[in-house]
């Protein structure tokens, strides 16, 4: 009886090791971007809602793309001209915007089709003041030639009244000459420039401009400038609330401007993400909290040849849609009463998030500015979708509650925004496995799979990611045996099935 319960116990431990199955836990998650909000494309107005959603069915990219930038085109068209009056304070209708999304999702197709009728327009606007400008450096050249040649006569003259009736004829010209300045060619939009013509340009436009690109370069631009103690990023801070800018800097031109207002839509790699989040420097100082953030899923490899191309008529309509809102007059917009009531429960909304133990508390500087954002949104919506007709109309209730919907996406977006630029290498390494094993769903994996499949360099990159996703219980390493001879077998992990 002995050796029989002996016998039966030996098998049902043979049994256990190689039959039963391994009973999972549900893994510890990390944040899933997949979950983030969609762009609420349905609340653009008419025009830019179409325009957005066929640009975005042709490159087949996340709606948030074009949508962002439309946004930023909202602003680059007049953002510099339109205020919003909050009763507590002034909101400048300017915004900072930065979508994120790998190499290879048409960032610059998309970014050329939603900017081309600006810079159309500020073409045509260069042509037709060429000539004027042309006339106007010409006739300025000629005085100050002139200028010259009486100072010199006048140093050369000892006769003292000769001398001051020189001196008063070269005064005469200098007072010419300042009363009629050579006219800037007109900008409104620019693409990759330093700081210090950034600020020459807007001194030149009516303190305002509009910086738009499929590239993250101006972040890397002021890290790296900033990193060599010769870098300055003031004028990115203030001229997104307007606030009042000086620079004089040996070597350069002076520039002092009362209410500086700057547009940006960026459209910036994952990477630069990680390298601005380094940079204490951009946080600290507020730089990041300006930003509106859009974490765009990517298409790449799941995308169909396209044939179908954007309708002629409706990239006229667009364009016609753009000039007419560049030329929108100087307005103050105030909220309807019910708009105002939606917009102080979002301020209240916002604030109570801040509270410690809420979803803002780590990001209390940026979460201050959303409702401002908002209301900045407000006023672009506003007058997008009644053209010239705005300035005497109210802000309504509808188009509020559908800035307050863009407030919500952006704020879902800029809490995994910021988490991403606070990551470690384990979590990176961690979630590029995690994205390998969900897209192949093995059911067992080696290293070398991970490093064929997940473009890793080598097991050293791969090593602390799947340690951590052993620690979360999404694998686990199956045990083997080694004999002591030659070189040992590669570890192979099992993955959790509840990941699939």
């Amino acid at each position: 009886m002995l050796i029989a319960e002996k016998l039966n116990r030996q098998q049902l431990d043979e049994f256990d090791e190689l039959g039963k199955e391994t009973i999972w836990n549900d893994p510890i998650p990390f944040d899933d971007y997949s979950l983030l909000p969609e762009f609420p494309v349905d609340v653009l107005p008419g025009t830019g809602k179409d325009f957005v959603s066929e640009l975005a069915e042709i490159t087949q990219v996340d709606p948030a793309l074009p949508g962002c930038l439309y946004l930023a085109a909202l602003s680059a068209c007049f953002g510099g001209r339109v205020v919003m009056d909050l009763k507590s304070h002034k909101e400048n209708c300017n915004l900072y915007l930065a979508c994120v999304l790998p190499s290879g999702d048409r960032k610059t197709a998309n970014h050329y089709e939603i900017t081309r009728p600006i810079f159309e327009y500020q073409s045509q606007k260069q042509k037709e003041l060429h000539r004027q400008i042309r006339e106007a450096a010409n006739r300025n050249q000629i005085l100050e030639a002139r200028l010259v040649k009486l100072q010199k006569q006048a140093a050369n003259n000892d006769n003292e009244i000769e001398r001051k009736n020189l001196i008063n004829q070269a005064n005469a010209l200098t007072e010419e000459i300042d009363k009629n300045p050579v006219p800037a060619s007109p900008v409104f939009i620019v693409d990759d420039i330093t700081t210090e013509k950034l600020g020459e340009l807007m001194a030149e436009n009516n303190e305002t401009m509009a910086l738009l690109s499929a590239e993250g370069g101006i972040f890397k631009l002021v890290n790296g400038l900033y990193n060599e103690k010769e870098g300055n990023f003031d004028l990115y801070l203030k001229a997104h609330a307007g606030d009042p800018y000086s620079c004089h800097r040996i070597g350069r031109k002076s520039i002092t401007m009362n209410n500086p207002r700057l547009t940006m839509g960026l459209a910036v790699q994952p990477d630069v993400l990680d390298e601005i989040g380094k940079n204490q420097h951009f946080r600290g100082r507020g730089l990041l909290a300006r930003f509106l953030f859009s974490l765009c899923k990517s298409q790449t490899g799941f995308r169909q040849r396209q044939f179908k191309t954007l309708q002629s008529s409706l990239k006229e309509q667009y364009q016609k849609h753009i000039f007419s809102l560049m030329n929108i007059p100087e307005a103050i917009f105030t909220l309807a009463p019910e708009a105002n009531k939606v917009w102080d429960d979002f301020y209240n909304d916002i604030e109570h998030d801040l509270r410690p133990g809420e979803p803002l508390e780590h990001l209390k500087d940026w979460g201050s500015k959303l409702p401002g954002a908002v209301a900045r949104i407000a006023g672009l919506l506003h007058c997008a979708e009644h053209g010239a007709a705005a300035v005497s109309k109210p802000i309504s209730v509808n188009i509020v509650s559908g800035s307050c919907m863009f407030g919500s996406y952006f704020r879902d977006h800029a809490i995994a925004a910021f988490n991403q630029m606070r990551e470690d290498v384990r979590i990176k390494a961690a979630k590029k496995i995690l994205s390998y094993l969900k897209r192949v769903q093995p059911k067992q994996f080696k290293g070398r799979d991970v490093i064929r499949h997940a473009y890793f360099d080598s097991m050293a990159e791969v090593t602390p990611g799947i340690n951590l996703l052993i620690e979360r219980g999404y694998i686990q390493k199956l045990a083997g045996e080694y004999s002591g001879k030659g070189r040992p077998e590669a570890d192979i992990h099992e993955v959790n099935p509840k990941l699939f």
